[in-house]
This record gives C-alpha cells, sequence and structure tokens, in this order.
C-alpha cells in the first residue's frame, strides 16, 4: 500500500543526502504516475480496438450482444477516462496515491474482464477462424497491456487474469472442436508474454530506478549548489562582517591609540610629577615633569619599587617619613592623601621638598593601585620664607617708625626747651657748655632716627633717573681709596644703557657701606667686584606682591671672597640694630638703612654667603618709576623788626610739643592760637578770619590727619601758607598736596631758633588777603 503523497522533511532530506537510496513508498509513486501517464494512451487503443473489433463482428458474425458490449467498453472507458481528467486537475501534492493505485488495479480488472468477455458475443458455433480472430485479439491487448501496465505487475495481473479466465471458460463452455489447439496456443502465448511483461516491468522500474536517482541527485545537487551558495553568502557576509570588525577594531585601535598618546600627551604636559604605582609597591608608569624634577629616565624607574622613590634616607624628619607612608596605605588599603607636605629622594640622593596628593585606583571593588601627583615645594617654600622674612621687616618698619615718630616729638620738645634756656643763660658759660652737650646728644639721637625712618621706609627720597654705569665710574676711585691696596676692586659693567630710578645720595650710601662691610670680612685683603645689568624679573621674586608679570630692573651685584656670613646670621642682617661687630665699631643700622630705601624706592637687596668663599649682595633697582624732585626751598628772609607780626594756627595733639610751638612763637612776637587736633584745628580756622599761617603736625588723632587737615583749608583759602611738621608720611603728602606751594614741610625734630625766620619768610611770599 502507498501512503499520501505529503512528503515528511525527513524523506527529502534522506533522498538528498543519499541520493543513490530509493525508498519504496516513491518508488511505488513514481510507478503509479507513470501508469497513470499511459492511461490516456490505454484509454485510445481500447476504444480503438474495440471499434474496430465491433465493425469485424457486425460484417463476419453479427450478434445483438455486440452492441451491448460495445457500450460496456465505451461507457466504462469514458468513466475511468472522465476520472483520470478529473484526477489530473487536481495538485500533485493532493493526490492520494493509495486511491490512485486502487482506481487503476479497479479500472485494469473492468477492462480485462470485457475484454475477457468479448468472446462471449460470438454467434454460436463460430468458426475456427472466428474464435481464432478473438484469440488473437485478446493476445494482441496482453500484448499491448504488457508494454504499458507492466510497470504496475499487480495492475497487469488485474487485467490479464479476468481476460484469460474469462476467454478460456468460452473455450470450455461453447467451443467444442478444436478446444485444445485455441486454449493451447492461448496459453503459449500467456506464458511467452508474462516473462515478457515481467522484464518490460524489470525494464521500467530500472528506468523509474535511475530517474529517481538522478532526481534525487538533482536535488543534491541543487540541495548542494544552495547550500554552497548559502554557505558562500555567510561566508560572504562573515567576511563582511570580520572586515567591518577589523575596520571597527582597527577604528577603536586607533582611537585607543590616539586616547594613549593624548592622555601621555597630557601628562606629560601638566608641570606636576605624576607616576602610578601598582598594588605591590612597584612604579607602573611616571610622566615626564616627575623625570625631570627627580633627575631619573623612564626606564630606571619602570618597575622600581615606590618605597626608593618615596621614602627618603634614615635620617630624614619623622614628619616626611609619616608622610610618605600616606601614600602606602593609598595603594595598599585605598585611603587617599591630599596635600601632605613630605621629601622624594632624588637621582643624586638629595631631597626634594614636595606636595602630594595619592588617589587609590580601584577595579571591581578592589584596589589595584594608586597615582600620586607631586609637585617641587623648593621655591615655594623660599618664597614663604621671603615672605615670612618680609612681613617681620615690615612689622619692625612699622613698630620703628611709630617709635621714631613719638622719639621726634620727645627729641623736639628737649631740643626746644634747650634752645629756651640757651636765650635766657647767655652769660652763664658753665650751663651754655652743659646745654651744647645735651644738644649735641638730642642732635645724634634725632640723627640715629632718621636713619630709623630710612629702615620704616618713611624717608623722603629724590628720586631722578640715574646712570648706574656713570655713578660707579664716578664712585671707583673714592672706593679704591677706601678699600686700600689689599683689596682688588674691579668694575664689571656689561649694559650701556643701565639707568634705573633711585634716590641717588642713598645708593651712593648703600654701595660704600657694602664696600666697608666687604674690607672688613677681607683683613688680609682679597677680591672686591661690582658689576652692573638689567635682569627681568617678576615681581614675586622680590617679594613685593604675588605677581608673575615679569618687569625690568637693573641688578647690582657686590662680591667678595672675604670670610663669608654663617646661615643664621644672613636672615638678621637687614634688621634694625642687628651687627657682628664689636662694640663702638658700628650702629648696626648700615645694611637695615639701605634695604629700607631700596624696598621703599620698589627694589630689593638679598645676600647669598658660603663661609670662606665670600658673599654676593644684590640690589635691584626700578628701572620704570616716578621721579620725585626735590622741592624748591623757602627763601629765608630775616626779619630787621624786633619782633614778628601775625596771626599763627598751631595745631599739636602732643601738649609738651604744642607749648614748645606756641612759646617759640609767641616769644618772637607771633600772636598764636592753638588746636588740639585736626577737627578742633578745622573748626578754629574757619571761626578766625585773620589767621596769617598754619602751622600743623601731620600724625594725629582723631580721625583727620595734617595733611586731610590741609587739605580743607586750601579747599577754603587756597593761597593760604602751611607749615607741616614731621618726619612721617612724606608720600602722602606729595601725593596729595603737590600741586601746592604754599605747602612746606619741616620735619621734627625742629630747630626753635630758625624756624620763625621760615614762618615769617613763607608768609611774606603768600601773604594773606584781607
Amino acid at each position: 500500500m502507498v501512503t499520501d503523497s505529503s512528503t515528511n522533511a525527513s524523506t527529502k532530506i534522506a533522498a538528498v543526502n543519499d541520493w543513490h537510496k530509493i525508498e519504496p513508498r516513491e518508488f511505488r509513486r513514481e510507478q503509479i504516475k507513470m501508469l497513470w501517464a499511459h492511461l490516456p494512451l490505454i484509454f485510445l487503443a481500447d476504444i480503438a480496438t474495440g471499434s474496430f473489433l465491433l465493425l469485424l463482428l457486425v460484417t463476419t458474425a453479427y450478434n445483438p450482444l455486440s452492441f451491448f458490449w460495445y457500450g460496456a467498453l465505451v461507457v466504462s472507458t469514458a468513466i475511468r477516462a472522465f476520472l483520470t481528467y478529473r484526477h489530473n486537475q487536481k495538485p500533485s501534492t493532493s493526490h492520494n496515491y493509495n486511491s490512485d493505485w486502487q482506481f487503476l488495479i479497479v479500472g485494469a480488472f473492468i477492462s480485462g474482464s470485457i475484454w475477457g468477455s468479448s468472446a462471449f458475443i460470438l454467434p454460436e458455433n463460430p468458426s475456427f477462424a472466428t474464435v481464432g480472430i478473438i484469440s488473437l485479439w485478446l493476445a494482441g491487448l496482453l500484448a499491448g497491456a504488457a508494454t504499458t501496465m507492466s510497470v504496475l505487475r499487480e495492475v497487469f495481473f488485474s487485467f490479464a487474469v479476468p481476460a484469460t479466465v474469462l476467454y478460456l471458460s468460452y473455450i470450455y463452455l461453447n467451443i467444442t472442436e478444436n478446444q485444445i489447439p485455441l486454449g493451447g496456443s492461448y496459453l503459449i502465448f500467456v506464458a511467452f508474454i508474462i516473462p515478457i511483461a515481467m522484464r518490460i516491468a524489470g525494464d521500467f522500474r530500472h528506468s523509474i530506478r535511475l530517474t529517481l536517482q538522478n532526481r534525487n541527485l538533482q536535488e543534491k545537487l541543487k540541495a548542494d549548489a544552495s547550500n554552497l551558495l548559502e554557505k558562500e553568502g555567510e561566508l560572504t557576509k562573515q567576511r563582511e562582517r570580520q572586515s567591518a570588525l577589523l575596520t571597527q577594531k582597527a577604528h577603536v585601535d586607533e582611537k585607543l591609540r590616539n586616547a594613549d598618546e593624548d592622555r601621555l600627551l597630557l601628562l606629560n604636559a601638566v608641570q606636576e610629577g605624576i607616576f602610578g604605582i601598582s598594588n605591590v609597591g612597584s612604579i607602573t608608569f611616571i610622566n615626564k615633569s616627575a623625570l625631570e624634577l627627580l633627575g631619573l629616565e623612564e626606564d630606571e624607574v619602570i618597575g622600581m619599587s615606590a618605597t626608593k622613590l618615596i621614602c627618603p634616607v634614615q635620617d630624614s624628619p619623622e614628619s616626611i617619613t609619616q608622610s610618605n607612608k600616606a601614600i602606602l596605605t593609598s595603594y595598599l588599603i585605598g585611603r587617599p592623601a591630599e596635600l601632605l607636605d613630605s621629601a622624594f629622594t632624588r637621582k643624586d640622593g638629595t631631597l626634594m621638598p614636595v606636595r602630594f596628593s595619592s588617589e587609590p585606583i580601584e577595579k571591581a571593588g578592589e584596589t589595584i593601585g594608586a597615582v600620586v601627583s607631586f609637585s617641587d615645594t623648593t621655591k615655594q617654600r623660599e618664597m614663604e620664607n621671603m615672605l615670612i622674612q618680609s612681613q617681620k621687616m615690615e612689622a619692625i618698619g612699622r613698630l620703628t617708625g611709630g617709635v621714631s615718630h613719638d622719639f621726634n616729638n620727645l627729641l623736639t620738645v628737649i631740643m626746644g626747651n634747650l634752645q629756651f634756656l640757651q636765650r635766657q643763660l647767655t652769660d652763664n658759660e658753665k650751663a651754655i657748655t652743659l646745654i651744647n652737650k645735651i644738644m649735641n646728644a638730642a642732635k645724634s639721637g634725632a640723627e640715629l632716627n632718621n636713619r630709623l625712618l630710612s629702615f620704616s621706609r618713611e624717608q623722603a627720597l629724590v628720586t631722578s633717573r640715574v646712570d648706574i654705569d656713570d655713578m660707579l665710574t664716578e664712585m671707583y676711585e673714592f672706593l679704591d681709596r677706601i678699600l686700600g691696596e689689599d683689596i682688588d676692586l674691579s668694575l664689571n659693567l656689561e649694559d650701556a644703557n643701565c639707568i634705573a630710578i633711585t634716590d641717588r645720595n642713598q645708593l651712593e650710601n648703600g654701595i660704600l657701606n657694602l664696600c666697608v662691610n666687604a674690607k672688613d670680612a677681607m683683613p688680609n685683603g682679597g677680591r672686591l667686584a661690582i658689576t652692573a645689568k638689567t635682569v627681568r624679573l617678576a615681581g614675586s621674586h622680590l617679594g613685593h606682591d604675588s605677581s608673575q608679570g615679569l618687569q625690568d630692573y637693573v641688578e647690582l651685584t657686590v662680591i667678595d671672597n672675604g670670610t663669608g656670613i654663617p646661615l643664621d646670621i644672613q636672615k638678621k642682617i637687614f634688621e634694625p640694630f642687628f651687627t657682628t661687630k664689636e662694640k663702638n665699631q658700628g650702629t648696626g643700622l648700615g645694611l637695615s638703612t639701605t634695604y629700607g630705601f631700596l624696598r621703599q624706592s620698589g627694589g630689593n637687596i638679598t645676600v647669598d654667603s658660603i663661609l670662606g668663599q665670600g658673599t654676593t649682595f644684590r640690589l635691584f633697582l626700578p628701572i620704570t618709576g616716578e621721579q620725585i624732585n626735590s622741592p624748591e626751598p623757602v627763601k629765608i628772609v630775616r626779619n630787621e623788626k624786633p619782633s614778628y607780626e601775625g596771626k599763627i594756627l598751631v595745631v599739636e595733639d602732643n601738649e609738651s610739643v604744642r607749648d614748645v610751638a606756641s612759646h617759640m612763637l609767641q616769644t618772637v612776637g607771633f600772636d598764636v592760637i592753638t588746636a588740639h587736633n585736626g577737627s578742633s584745628g578745622l573748626r578754629e580756622y574757619k571761626t578766625t578770619s585773620d589767621i596769617d599761617l598754619v602751622f600743623s603736625d601731620v600724625i594725629m588723632p582723631g580721625g583727620m590727619t595734617g595733611v586731610e587737615l590741609a587739605t580743607k583749608i586750601l579747599e577754603i583759602s587756597p593761597e593760604l601758607p602751611i607749615l607741616l611738621a614731621t618726619g612721617y608720611a612724606e608720600k602722602e603728602l606729595k601725593d596729595q598736596l603737590i600741586d601746592h606751594k604754599n605747602v612746606v614741610l619741616v620735619a621734627k625734630p625742629y630747630d626753635t631758633n630758625e624756624l620763625p625766620d621760615l614762618i615769617n619768610s613763607m608768609m611774606l611770599q603768600n601773604p594773606r588777603a584781607d
């Protein structure tokens, strides 16, 4: 039996893979299809042969049953043909080959039965020839069936068996004569035709097998070709994917390389030193700045134990080793460290002061190392030391300035009263001698006080453009005589245009003081060199501010090869009254005065010294700045009258000084009005209309200084002469009253014998408008 034509996938796969193997069901299906293809020929042969037989019988042995037989043949053939046509109209996928097989069997049986019964339509007692014709006719049909139906043996036998049985039954029942020859000859023919049919069936089966194998082979080839194309397509896609992946990988690799290069460039561009440490303490990377700071090469560092780099020698301060332990805890247990001061070891074994931060590197929750960033704090510490020293000197200067101001007031009282005594004791020589001694001591104190004011940068400077080369050339012979023959003095003047804005007198005194100190440091003779050149430095280098902007300076250097200065003393030499000389051989104000003058003029002085090798002083003078000219002195006019005339407003917060000034002016004939501070002085001036001159202190409590008082009075009376007495704040006076020639400054302690003439001269040059 043949199953339904719905073929499962496994059968096709087996046929494709084992193309030479034929499935029995597939083989039977092909047999049915081949026989089914022969049906139209069989139907046509049945109708044609039946029609010819009918015609033959009607003309030779007429029997009315012939038409009935022929009708049965035509009807059965027509029905079979119609069913075959309907069957062929259906798609092959819907064919039921089991039903087709049954249809073929039944059709062959009906056809064989009709043809086998053809002998029964012969008339009674037919002739031998007529029966022979029927016998030959059936034999021919069997031969035809052998060629068309033997592809399915059961179909062939379904036709041959009923046809033979019916024919032999007719011979046996109706033929009395020649029965054996007719039946025997027919059986002999059947005996021959059956092997032929079987041989033809074998050929059909072989042909079908070859056809199926060929089809399977073609399907296999198609499948292989399709599979090959599919594989080629997949291979092409795989190659495309691989090419895309390679392109993408190359692109990603390029990005990674660029990122690595960018990171490397970024690391090398950073001014800070940066290096990485693994979790076992070895250095994994280091940037260019770190290598330069430590004096190392990269191949010397990579893989090196970090302890050799971050742990200084054993005699390092405990604070340094403790701070470096923070790096160890950073890459071991993941504890960050920020902005710690420590020291790292350079290649030459020296310690470099640093400020570092250490950030742990974590991956998957575990610490795998750390990144350390650090900066060299050598310059920063130098700047901090300079700042501390500058602040210290500034504090000393402020203290000195305040003390000097108060000391000047005391000296004014002392010297003024001494001069009053001199006038009253003109006949007492002993008293006059004592007074002169006291006066000389007071003047020495005043000179000392002026030098203190120089250190505190409150002295009055007269600055101008000074050609340093010309000045040093002019000073050479004088300095050479002072130094003596055992000291070789040399000048090294590099720049042709070495001009600074400075107070020449103060600068000459400073150079002279440095040369004298150098001579004392070379008791057995030596060499002293003075050089001058222009340099460009940042303001922060001179300690004036934190600005990094570059400015031009004249660097004047005084170098000796004397005994040198110890480091602890170098930090103190610019302090007032500090000296290493024996008693009565130095005041300790020489260097402090030079320091104050240079700082006040916008420069600085530094010292570098090595014991046993010598000392270098560097003086920095500004090239640009404001020139301060000395004010024109008041032309003194001596009074020929026995007394002076005029009303003077005296403003002084110190009662003793105010009494000295009032007594001095009243003694010579002036009418005096006094006020104890700036505010009261302004009120007195506004309420008194005939004041000829205002004589005021500069520094006073109460919120209004003498300068502010003078400014307000000048707003009322621009031509009024004003005399300001102080040793302090001349810079402020210059800035606010520079355009007023009727404002004059006198330094404390002033001379009570000379001051009345100065006041009278000012009043004559600037008379009060009535």
